[in-house]
């Protein structure tokens, strides 16, 4: 310690140090390049939720509309095709045609009760299929 301690005193301390680094080996720098392949592969997908179609309760007098929704969600670029059906009705149906952007879109659905056709009173329930075809 009493070495170290005149070497710092005496500004040896940097002559050892500067010293002693260039007697380290040297080293030598190199490179060397290759080639990564990457892929990804997206596949075609479409996922639907939905919303109840409700009707309010109440005994209806003149028509009467309920409303629902369909969320669909696309791959993006992927073109599609909704299509709702009738269930044990006789509603009219129409397809819904889209493509897909990867983000959910909302398709409304309506149905009315025909004030020609009042229903009786009780409790009314169907169910209707809905597909996606993409």
């Amino acid at each position: 310690m009493r070495l170290l301690a005149l070497a710092a005193n005496t500004g040896l301390a940097a002559l050892v140090l500067a010293s002693s680094l260039l007697s380290l080996p040297q080293a030598n720098a190199a490179s060397s390049q290759g080639q990564l392949y990457v892929s990804m592969t997206i596949l075609t997908s479409c996922t639907m939720t939905s919303e109840p179609l409700g009707f309010p309760s109440s005994a209806p007098s003149a028509s009467t509309d309920g409303a629902g929704s369909i969320d669909i969600t696309c791959t993006n670029g992927t073109p599609y095709a909704l299509d709702l059906s009738a269930g044990s009705g006789q509603a009219a149906t129409q397809v819904v045609t889209g493509v897909g952007t990867g983000q959910t879109v909302t398709v409304p659905v309506y149905d009315r009760i025909s004030s020609e056709r009042l229903p009786t009173a009780q409790t009314y329930g169907d169910t209707a299929t809905v597909t996606i075809d993409y």
